[in-house]
């Protein structure tokens, strides 16, 4: 067999497994890291137990999309940048399509049932934040230290919620994480990858170059302007280039640039994040749905693809920047007191978030409180998927908008 014939072979082979993953991994990031530890180490034995640990570790200590970077590791482990691309495009696509097709689906069905799906999708995700508050608390806030940085962390973003906010908090928390947590980590193994380090320089270069890019055109933009693709672009690499903590986590930040921008409402924003906890696939899939909806002159379709890309680019380069130093830079304590001060402080962050907008958005009825709790309960202590309980927050909002027509 040629090294073509081989290199081809090996390229379809991560494509289709990816693939695979990408249409059955449901639960979110924590739920995806078992998904590949299962195939990619006890099945196919690409990677050994303790070079998955740390590669997971570094993808949960790096601003990003944590199961996806570890995808595009996992490839790149494999078959160097083409096995990393096409793990990524393989475990992406799938939930890109099934977002833009329900975006699609909003702006044809009619506003009565619409109205009952968008307030179902708000309770779902209701249910699917405050298990992200509270799994990221229990496994990030341990000691005093990170429950207060954490708490302090909330309350300002709770009063000061813009986007320039978060970042001189998570800043904050990883100064405070320096100074004030003692982080000890059993040391792991190496893990070496076909790297340059002329090549992770000029990934970092560029991450950085892009980021102060964003914020420049960030400020500059209006709020009442529609969305053009370079306003695009800067909102969502900004938002990618921020999220400490997983997926979850882009919900504040994408809301900044998404609704504060009056590029979309925010039932609308909700209806989508609920959506995209129904498929498989990474959270930030989420971006195509907002690139559809946006309110621009431009193509629906070609803003989804602008807004993906650039939400997950950030993540992507920094792992390739971070790659070959990342044996070194786990030697000094401070950066692991700080990268668990920035944990702490995201779980603040989504915290907030969990508060306004998607407690206050989607309670209208007081009875919206109990099935919540039910439905938390269910989801938490009974095994019931994030698709179930998208569904039970549709039926539950179908039957309360017919119980009260009736009324």
């Amino acid at each position: 067999m040629s090294s073509a014939t081989a290199l081809f072979k090996n390229y379809m082979d991560i494509f289709w497994r990816f693939l695979y993953l990408g249409c059955t991994s449901f639960g979110g990031p924590a739920a995806h890291i078992g998904y590949f530890r299962q195939s990619f180490v006890v099945k196919q034995k690409w990677l050994l137990d303790h070079e998955f640990s740390q590669l997971v570790a570094l993808c949960q200590f790096l601003p990003g999309p944590a199961s996806s970077q570890l995808g595009f590791a996992i490839g790149y482990a494999r078959a160097n940048l083409g096995g990393a691309i096409l793990a990524f495009i393989a475990f992406t696509a799938p939930s890109i399509i099934l977002l833009i097709l329900f975006a699609k689906s909003l702006a044809l069905i009619p506003q009565d049932i619409e109205y009952m799906l968008v307030y179902g999708l708000k309770l779902a995700a209701v249910v699917i934040v405050a298990d992200a508050v509270w799994g990221m608390w229990r496994n990030l806030c341990v000691g005093l230290q990170r429950k207060t940085i954490a708490i302090l962390s909330a309350g300002i973003i709770l009063m000061l919620p813009y986007l320039s906010v978060h970042l001189a908090v998570l800043l904050a928390a990883a100064v405070a994480g320096a100074l004030v947590i003692n982080h000890n980590n059993v040391e792991q193994q190496s893990i070496r990858f076909n790297v340059s380090k002329r090549a992770a320089g000029f990934c970092l270069s560029l991450f950085f170059t892009l980021l102060a890019l964003s914020v420049v055109l960030v400020l500059q933009s209006s709020p009442n302007q529609d969305a053009d693709l370079a306003a695009l672009f800067a909102g969502f690499y900004q938002s990618g280039a921020l999220v400490f903590g997983g997926g979850h986590v882009v919900l504040p930040l994408l809301q900044d640039v998404t609704v504060a921008n009056h590029w979309l409402d925010e039932s609308s924003f909700l209806a989508g994040y609920g959506a995209s906890q129904s498929v498989p696939g990474p959270l930030f899939s989420f971006a195509a749905y907002l690139g559809f909806s946006v309110d621009s002159q431009g193509f629906p379709l070609l803003n989804a693809g602008v807004a993906t890309f650039a939400i997950f680019l950030p993540g992507f380069l920094l792992l390739m920047g971070v790659l070959p130093f990342w044996q070194k830079l786990q030697a000094y304590s401070i950066i692991k007191n700080a990268i668990a001060g920035v944990n702490a402080g995201v779980v603040g962050l989504l915290g907030a978030a969990f508060v306004n907008p998607v407690f206050t958005s989607a309670i209208t009825h007081t009875n919206d409180i109990f099935f919540v709790v039910v439905l938390f309960a269910l989801f938490k202590w009974r095994s019931f998927s994030p698709l179930l309980v998208v569904l039970a927050g549709i039926i539950y909002a179908v039957a309360t908008v017919l119980i009260d027509l009736r009324v």
